[in-house]
């Protein structure tokens, strides 16, 4: 994902969430080599909607290396739960 802009597009984004209320999309995205970019980056930015696709993905799919790919941002997606100023969605 190259974006010069922290935050991509809302309306980019929001077809990204849609697709991934998909399984079978969920399963392409995430034995794709651009998964960890997407977790990296919603974490990176901050970028809440990306999140939300990220948690579609994580939430539908029991891989090793989805596992692997959320227990190497495990500590931040913990900080980021006991921050106060993290927006709730």
């Amino acid at each position: 994902m190259k974006f010069p802009e922290p935050i991509i597009a809302p309306e980019l984004v929001s077809l990204l969430v849609n697709l991934t209320n998909n399984k079978k999309n969920c399963e392409v995205l995430a034995m794709s080599e651009r998964f960890e970019p997407i977790f990296s980056r919603a974490f990176k930015h901050g970028d809440v909607i990306l999140m939300k696709a990220v948690k579609n993905i994580v939430s539908k799919i029991r891989h090793k290396d989805v596992q692997a790919v959320v227990n190497k941002y495990l500590v931040q997606l913990i900080k980021l739960c006991f921050n106060p100023n993290t927006p709730v969605e």
